[in-house]
């Protein structure tokens, strides 16, 4: 007998507010829990709280007097608090984060979705869920994932269908545009699902897959019913889009957001067009033959100074070495006729924009890290795990916490984890009965842009208009048709009538070639070209669902075989990390192809038929390791071993902030020492207000500014220089920090902090300019990744790496430190570094008027959580670390 949540509830009108008495839940009588194995010890934490949704009562008191729902932010200040510790002990776990456990550690309330499974709600909201069977195991989660995160779902599944237009607004278009040009069609994605039985048949695996989603989307469901019957439940923000009430959920809603939620974390590359813009304006500007060697240490295929995850010692895992690059293969396109930036030219980049402002984590943005530690190597002898997925800052947040169990011994579901909610039948990260797992984004390279070079069937010239290109010799027609892109008008759009759009529609032409959808057109040598984004994973992205099933099942994973044996199944790019009471293991995973003799795959190919894949490399062939020599692991999305290529789009390079994770562990493990589960924690703690680029590059910086310094005759400004290299030296010794434990509002270490980032800056601009003008857009990497311009994740790569190979002195093009314009004088990287440190002293002592430098300021850097509807959340202290954590400890084994 299904029955619904407890919660008290006020009548309301969507303008009238009527008076009543609250309630308070009554609560839930003691209840035996099901005693299932529990072999892990962990905490975890999702800020800023497991409940999403206000109703309209709740959201007139937060509007009245700024009150959220009892678990809208109860996780935010454990969340924050931890940046602001110097020392974490065990006992201060549960100060930062809250058990993990299987079963709930109090019942606040228990209720019955449906027949045969059981929902206990803990004193943080998260439902712990108890079934008989599979299929009414997973209608509680959907149903508890539509009672926590309705709205959200909903907002979800509308940007993964490109309709979010007609749900919320015109300002969406451009994103809806976007995601039916690069996305599938709703047949489509129902013949997805409809392969899954045939291409996973073992043990009925496929069916299975599809039986689950059935169920969840009932639950779901279930609950929509319930919304729809009583409004005083609805989530506030269905009435402020005219939406109530909900529509019901399908399952090629959670179909179309898991193809969604896996390119964003799993597709990072097809970037040849922009890498080819960048090659043809460096030719033009410095010549083919020294444009070329530019481009080839700005866009390196292999940087052999980036840190590897994989220890050499535990092998070298070489990518597909392809022999010399033939020009025929390559495609470079001609300067565009508009003056629009080759950005605009890209709808991801539309996509993107859409899904920052919704919380939903942008493609390209991989910031997750992962830490393992063998039972060897800590004081407990057990494997420890840091999964930590960094998937923004929004609230709600982009992940829910769920705690499930449910089935028979032949087919069981064991876990608790994070998960998506409309696509949360399964938990994409978490732990099981005696294994944890997490993953981060693998950043390798399974998409290309090729050139399709355009014709008409009559032989008359083609236009890039044309409908028609060439492949194999034949000119063929492209797949065409036309979709309607519907926008409403929110109900409060008219609380500003000036500003208001009335509804409406416009009508898109989407064009497909056999390689994939086109996405702009132009020319290469004068000919009309259609330029398209190949995917090795096109219309196979569900199928990674089975990796989910497989990590979430007590009864499909019982070992660490079985556990990469499932990962084999997925198609995009992650790495996977695993750790049971015996073992710790990494797998770069997905699936990636083999390329043709000939072609650069950094650069766009052309698709004419000579140059087409010849293959998929071997998944026995990815970097992985099982139980490394040094008996420990991290990553944050860096190369996985030595030799293994950079993607088109991937920037792995000396200067990137794994190195923090790195360090930390080299110190605290030296000497034979072991660590426990809080130790870990202080590794991530320590990481996460630290400044890659000062931690890597200021000592190279500071050597020239003090031989200056130290040099005869003195400088004139001999004692402002040592004053700035006595700030910086001070603050890189105490560890190069960027926080405000003092919570004033200001940088902790504002002096150094306002010098090193207007020094490096000056820098980068100083040394880079002359050569790379208005190209320095198209080189991929921002200028800086410092915390200011990110929200929350920094120091994945920029200018830095670059910086950094060229003060170490490694092989390049040229001497970036030579400005171009003096072609008199050749000057060296030390009198670039002491000018440009000149410059930014000048300009921060005029623009905060002193010339005191250590009384100059930066303001704190600090995170933002995106409101996706009607709530909000304070901002907290900036951190680098997972949005969501577990840090886990396997104790045992079930056999």
């Amino acid at each position: 007998m299904r029955t619904r949540r407890n919660r008290t509830r006020i009548a309301l009108s969507l303008f009238v507010l009527a008076a009543g008495t609250l309630v308070s839940p009554a609560r839930a009588q003691d209840s035996a829990v099901p005693v299932i194995p529990d072999l892990v010890e962990s905490v975890t934490i999702i800020p800023p709280g497991q409940d999403g949704t206000m109703d309209l009562v709740q959201f007139a008191e937060f509007q009245a007097a700024d009150s959220r729902p009892e678990h809208y932010d109860d996780q935010l200040e454990m969340y924050a608090g931890l940046v602001d510790d110097e020392d974490v002990t065990p006992e201060d776990l549960l100060t930062y984060y809250h058990t993990q456990q299987f079963g709930p550690e109090e019942i606040v309330e228990e209720y019955s979705p449906t027949e045969g499974v059981t929902v206990y709600r803990d004193a943080l909201g998260v439902p712990h869920i108890y079934g008989d069977t599979i299929a009414n195991t997973e209608f509680a989660v959907g149903y508890v994932t539509a009672q926590d995160r309705l709205f959200q779902a909903d907002v979800f599944r509308h940007a993964a269908l490109g309709t979010l237009a007609s749900f919320v607004g015109p300002s969406f278009v451009e994103m809806d545009k976007a995601i039916r040009s690069e996305g599938y069609t709703e047949e489509e994605l129902q013949k997805m699902l409809d392969a899954l039985p045939k291409v996973f048949p073992q043990r009925g695996l496929g069916k299975s897959i599809l039986d689950g989603l059935a169920a969840y989307t009932e639950g779901m469901n279930a609950y929509i019913d319930e919304v729809s019957a009583d409004p005083t439940i609805a989530p506030a923000e269905y009435f402020a889009t005219g939406n109530y009430p909900p529509e019901p959920w399908r399952a090629i809603d959670t179909a179309a957001l898991g193809v969604l939620q896996l390119r964003i974390f799993g597709e990072t590359a097809g970037a040849e067009l922009r890498n080819g813009e960048l090659f043809r304006e460096l030719a033009q500007k410095l010549g083919p033959t020294i444009g070329g060697k530019v481009f080839n240490d700005l866009r390196r295929r292999n940087d052999p100074s980036a840190y590897t995850s994989i220890a050499t010692e535990n092998g070298r895992w070489p990518s597909q070495r392809l022999p010399r690059v033939n020009p025929k293969a390559i495609a470079i396109p001609d300067e565009p006729e508009q003056s629009e930036e080759p950005a605009a030219r890209d709808p991801r980049v539309a996509i993107n924009e859409g899904l920052a402002r919704i919380g939903f984590p942008t493609l390209g943005s991989a910031a997750s890290n992962a830490l393992l530690v063998s039972g060897r190597r800590s004081t407990s002898g057990h494997p420890l795990q840091i999964g930590a997925p960094q998937v923004g800052y929004s609230v709600p947040q982009f992940f829910i916490d769920l705690d499930v169990h449910g089935g028979t011994p032949e087919r069981r579901l064991d876990f608790r984890g994070a998960a998506v909610p409309g696509a949360s039948l399964l938990a994409a990260v978490g732990r099981g009965i005696d294994y944890a797992w997490t993953l981060t984004t693998g950043m390798s390279d399974a998409v290309d842009v090729r050139a399709e070079l355009l014709c008409n069937p009559d032989g008359s010239k083609p236009t890039v208009d044309s409908k028609h290109y060439v492949f194999r010799g034949k000119c063929r027609a492209m797949s065409t048709r036309e979709e309607t892109i519907s926008w409403n008008m929110p109900p409060t759009a008219l609380l500003d009538p000036a500003t208001a759009q009335p509804p409406g529609s416009e009508t898109i032409t989407i064009d497909r070639t056999r390689h994939g959808p086109v996405f702009s057109r132009g020319t290469v040598r004068g000919k009309p070209v259609a330029w398209v984004r190949q995917r090795l994973f096109w219309q196979r992205e569900l199928e990674s669902f089975a990796a989910f099933t497989g990590w979430n099942s007590s009864s499909e994973t019982k070992s660490m075989a079985d556990f990469f044996r499932a990962a084999d199944r997925m198609t995009v790019s992650f790495n996977v990390f695993y750790a049971d009471a015996k073992n710790i293991g990494y797998h770069h995973i997905g699936e990636y192809p083999v390329r043709a003799a000939g072609v650069d795959p950094r650069l766009p190919t052309w698709g004419t038929g000579a140059w087409e894949w010849k293959g998929v490399w071997p998944f026995n062939r990815n970097p992985h390791v099982r139980n490394p020599k040094q008996g420990w692991l991290v990553n944050w999305n860096n190369k996985p071993a030595a030799s293994w290529g950079n993607g088109d789009d991937t920037a792995w390079g000396d200067v990137q902030r794994v190195r923090l994770l790195a360090a930390n562990m080299r110190e605290r493990l030296a000497g034979g020492k072991k660590i426990d589960r809080a130790d870990l924690v202080d590794v991530i703690r320590d990481a996460a207000t630290r400044d890659m680029n000062a931690f890597r590059l200021l000592p190279q910086f500071l050597a020239p500014v003090k031989g200056a310094i130290a040099a005869r005759p003195a400088p004139a400004d001999r004692d402002q220089l040592a004053v700035a290299v006595g700030i910086l030296e001070a603050w890189y010794g105490a560890g190069q920090h960027r926080a405000d434990q003092d919570h004033d509002g200001n940088d902790d270490n504002g002096p150094a902090t306002a010098i090193f980032d207007a020094w490096y800056d000056a820098t980068v601009a100083k040394v880079f300019e002359d050569e790379l003008g208005d190209a320095m857009g198209l080189v991929g990497v921002p200028r800086s990744d410092r915390p200011e311009f990110n929200n929350g994740s920094s120091y994945f790569a920029d200018f830095g790496n670059y910086l950094a190979n060229l003060l170490s002195r490694r092989p390049l093009a040229r001497n970036y430190c030579d400005d171009m314009k003096t072609t008199a004088v050749r000057e060296g990287c030390g009198a670039a570094l002491l000018a440009a440190l000149r410059s930014a002293l000048d300009a921060l002592t005029t623009e905060q008027e002193t010339e005191d430098l250590s009384a100059l300021t930066r303001p704190a850097d600090m995170i933002s959580f995106g409101a996706q509807g009607g709530g909000s959340v304070p901002d907290i202290p900036w951190q680098n670390r997972g949005t969501y954590n577990h840090i886990a400890e396997i104790t045992g084994r079930r056999h």
